[in-house]
């Protein structure tokens, strides 16, 4: 969507990346603008027809795309006893992450609902990779009849990629946006790959891209522009 709707005083309120400081989210909306991209923050979709997406204002836009990522809910198996959850049906555990009920069957990711700090976990990639670790080790002590260890989760940063050469990030007390922070995005994911070969295909496949300008299915264009 295109240049934007929301009284900027509820950019405060209602921000972009609430899990990032205030003025990562703030750059991150008003880059979105700048690209054409249009951001509403205090209206819920209603409905989604065929032509059209309704919102709780009573604004209509035309459409005949939806995209929607408004997030997900955990999904787990049924069990035949009755198991403790929170909100979005996440299975609340010990710090050990297993189940409060169950202690021999662990939940991890988006699965478990587990505070740090006093804030819950927000089930990003990282926290579940580091609670896989946790729960392999931990039932290895079960194995050698030691009591499993509580997890703590070592935050190494967050990044956020926003497109057209830019993005934001944070490390430790360090906050940055740009360019900086959309080349350690592609540093980082390129390393988590698996593979040399994979790493190195994605890499040249990011050259061509970006070094010849083979952008045509990330194009935002504007509505006079389609």
């Amino acid at each position: 969507m295109a240049a934007s709707k929301v009284d900027s005083r509820a950019i405060w309120r209602y921000r972009l990346l609430a899990d990032l400081p205030k003025k990562l989210g703030t750059y991150t909306y008003k880059r979105l603008h700048q690209l054409g991209v249009e951001v509403y923050l205090l209206s819920k979709v209603t409905r989604v027809t065929f032509e059209s997406l309704h919102l709780q204002n009573d604004e209509i836009i035309p459409t005949a795309t939806v995209i929607w990522t408004a997030g997900l809910e955990a999904n787990y198996p049924t069990t035949s006893e009755e198991v403790s959850s929170a909100n979005k049906g996440k299975l609340l555990v010990h710090p050990t992450l297993q189940l409060l009920e169950q202690p021999n069957i662990y939940a991890i990711g988006d699965l478990a609902y587990m505070e740090q700090h006093g804030k819950p976990l927000t089930g990003v990639a990282p926290e579940a990779l580091q609670q896989g670790v946790a729960v392999a080790r931990n039932i290895q002590r079960q194995f050698r009849g030691k009591s499993p260890e509580p997890f703590s989760y070592f935050n190494k940063g967050r990044l956020a990629i926003i497109g057209c050469y830019s993005g934001v990030g944070k490390i430790g007390a360090f906050a940055f946006t740009g360019c900086l922070a959309w080349l350690m995005w592609l540093g980082v994911h390129l390393v988590y790959l698996p593979g040399y070969r994979s790493r190195l295909l994605v890499l040249l496949t990011w050259l061509h891209t970006y070094l010849l300008r083979d952008r045509s299915v990330r194009l935002i264009l504007s509505m006079k522009e389609r």
